[in-house]
């Protein structure tokens, strides 16, 4: 896998949309620690997951599968 751009979701690769230099969503959200730890195990836990894996993961309680892992 490719290693993402520091503004890329390290779970999907799409737009993670951080601004973590100013003011955040990223910051007032609470992220699973399931995803938290499938960034890391893919070695990319230095990237923000976005808004739109943490509200499939919250919906549907399981991790993303085909081409996104």
């Amino acid at each position: 896998m490719k290693q993402p751009l520091s503004n890329q979701c390290p779970i999907c690769l799409g737009s993670n949309q951080c601004s973590a230099d100013t003011s955040c969503w990223c910051m007032q959200t609470k992220v699973p620690e399931a995803l938290i730890a499938l960034a890391k195990k893919r070695g990319l836990n230095s990237q923000c997951i976005c808004k739109k894996c943490i509200d499939r993961f919250e919906k549907t309680g399981s991790l993303p599968t085909g081409s996104e892992q």
